[in-house]
């Protein structure tokens, strides 16, 4: 399960998907699920967190589809 934890309007928030593979996936909608600049304040795959450099719903992104 990746659980990811992000900032919206000032608060944080919190989305669940099954996988990398389930996120990458609705992020390549016409509209995505989230926009590709709020700030991710932390994510985990399997309970184990993930460390990627540029803290944005993009750089999460990019870090899992490589």
């Amino acid at each position: 399960m990746l659980k990811i934890l992000y900032k919206q309007d000032g608060a944080i928030e919190a989305k669940e998907y099954a996988d990398g593979a389930d996120f990458i996936a609705n992020q390549q909608f016409e509209v995505p699920d989230l926009e590709e600049s709020l700030e991710i304040t932390s994510a985990s795959l399997d309970d184990k967190e993930l460390d990627f450099g540029d803290k944005t719903v993009s750089g999460l992104y990019h870090f899992l589809i490589k």
